[in-house]
């Protein structure tokens, strides 16, 4: 097993100063940039047996004194077109310089586990006259199932102790120090879905000062843990992370039963960075 070696860069800046004439941009009569204003994927959760849906923005960098309207197509889906919808345009109003782009999906069969893709591109506006360039044209949205949790399950605080584990261990440390961790569900306020439940924790305290939100997805049954990517690394530019296990070597939950003891599964750097894959685990324990 490799000894983990936790590598720093330095980095010099030089600032370097002269007189520049200073480009002020005109929002009125300026060109016009459209674009997807979202992350390259957007997730696009869908209830079992149900369906779901998701908003993205559409931004525009001039302001307007009419409408405008942007036009949207559908390059491919990994759905049935009968399974989805969206609003192929959008109108941005007088005076805004943003829109709403919305998709839906029903789940008609779609399996538990699987990503499924949509692709949708930018194809013209009206209203903002000729002088107009489109960025970030494309969009990909990610849908999957998602089954819906209580929200006062698996929530609280709970003893962390390790099970199995490779590198922390191996080097006089442990992958997550024992000790109690406070499980919040996620919800409105704040970044996480609601079939998720995030902790924070230290992770190979030994070579790691930082503390780092660690996520469980509870994904219909099972528990797949979240990518945590604790900076650290054996092999050059091969980062040492955690990632989830697949669907069939997870570890599962029941939310008709208890939701005092959980055993977490994962898998222990999964890029063989320090000697992995290693499969290892930990152990949750309701504090009474």
């Amino acid at each position: 097993m490799k000894k983990l070696i936790f590598l720093i860069l330095a980095v010099s800046t030089v600032f370097v100063s002269c007189d520049e004439e200073i480009v002020q941009f005109d929002n009125i009569n300026g060109q016009t940039l459209v674009k997807f204003d979202e992350p390259n994927i957007k997730s696009l959760p869908i209830e079992i047996n149900n369906n779901g849906s998701v908003d993205l923005v559409l931004s525009l960098s001039t302001i307007a004194t009419v409408d405008r309207t942007i036009s949207i197509s559908l390059v491919s889906s990994e759905i049935p077109d009968s399974d989805f919808d969206f609003n192929s345009t959008i109108t941005v109003s007088a005076g805004e310089y943003t829109g709403i782009f919305t998709v839906s999906a029903v789940d008609n069969g779609l399996v538990v586990g699987e990503d499924y893709e949509l692709v949708f591109s930018l194809d013209n506006i009206e209203g903002s006259g000729d002088n107009v360039t489109f960025q970030n044209d494309t969009q990909t949205i990610s849908a999957s199932i998602f089954c819906p949790i209580p929200s006062d399950f698996m929530v609280g605080e709970y003893e962390i102790e390790d099970i199995n584990a490779a590198i922390g261990p191996g080097n006089g440390t442990q992958n997550f120090p024992a000790g109690v961790v406070t499980l919040v569900a996620g919800g409105a306020d704040n970044d996480f879905a609601a079939n998720q439940r995030f902790f924070s924790s230290a992770v190979l305290p030994a070579f790691n000062n930082e503390i780092e939100t660690v996520v469980i997805n509870l994904n219909c049954d099972v528990f797949q843990l979240g990518d945590v990517a604790p900076g650290l690394q054996c092999t050059a530019d091969v980062p040492y992370i955690f990632t989830g296990t697949p669907r069939e070597d997870s570890s599962v939950y029941n939310l008709e039963g208890s939701d005092a003891l959980f055993v977490i599964e994962y898998i222990e750097d999964p890029d063989g960075s320090c000697g992995g894959p290693f499969d290892s685990s930990f152990i949750l324990t309701k504090v009474d």
